[in-house]
């Protein structure tokens, strides 16, 4: 299973990136940034929000706090799939976050972090950040570098407590399940 999902993800990485050649790169959009908006991308087919709803029929909502990269590179590729539809929004730690599916948080945020793991506290949303020990201060996925390759980590009772199932695709690619 776990070859299969890795598989699939490097399927969608090709199909989404075409021209990798460093000329037709934005300036901030980095391979390591449309990386990980592939991944972002990729987890959501195998998420159930609220453990039994399927992904909601007006889209799926991505929140963006402090990267640019990351959203530039969501922005390109968020209709490389048609099976559902995806909203950017661009926020700061201060504004209304319950209105996201998912919301991605720039490691230069971390110091925000128990404050927006409060604000979400219960919530349905799909939390993914860069910061060292993102998930155990209550992050649900956290990407991480190892060996030059973008992977991740789970924090699978951050996801029940927001009302999330994870596929168990997911969690056998991930690199470590904290529990």
């Amino acid at each position: 299973m776990r070859a299969e999902f890795r598989l699939a993800l490097l399927a969608g990485l090709l199909v989404m990136f075409g021209d990798l050649s460093p000329l037709s790169a934005k300036e901030d959009l980095t391979l390591e940034s449309r990386i990980k908006a592939a991944y972002i991308l990729k987890f959501i087919p195998f998420m159930e929000w609220n453990a039994d709803t399927p992904l909601p029929v007006d889209g799926v909502t991505i929140g963006v706090i402090g990267s640019t990269g990351i959203f530039s590179a969501l922005e390109e590729f968020k209709n490389a799939n048609a099976k559902v539809k995806i909203n950017l929004v661009s926020l700061s730690s201060e504004d209304d976050l319950t209105r996201v599916h998912i919301l991605f948080v720039d490691k230069a945020l971390a110091n925000h972090l128990p404050k927006l793991v409060a604000k979400l506290k219960d919530r349905p949303v799909l939390t993914i950040g860069e910061s060292d020990n993102f998930v155990s201060k209550g992050g649900i996925i956290m990407f991480v570098k190892e060996a030059g390759k973008v992977k991740f980590e789970i924090n699978v009772n951050a996801a029940k407590r927001a009302g999330l199932k994870i596929s168990a695709r997911v969690l056998k690619a991930a690199r470590r399940v904290h529990n």
